[in-house]
């Protein structure tokens, strides 16, 4: 999360399996949050970082095989 966080990137796809609001899946929301906030108290401090857009997709719908 820290490298993401620091990086140049922009943008952020992540993918969640089954019910969005299952225990699993709220960990790595959570986890997802913690990493934006990182990178807003950074872009804070600095001017250099842009705001982190993350964009949550159902793993069960991406036909990548």
């Amino acid at each position: 999360g820290d490298a993401i966080a620091r990086s140049s990137i922009s943008k952020i796809a992540v993918s969640v399996y089954g019910n969005p609001d299952s225990p699993e899946n709220r960990k790595v929301r959570d986890s997802v949050d913690k990493i934006v906030e990182k990178r807003n108290k950074k872009g804070e401090k600095k001017n250099s970082y842009k705001r982190l857009e993350v964009r949550y997709f159902d793993a069960s719908t991406a036909d990548i095989w």
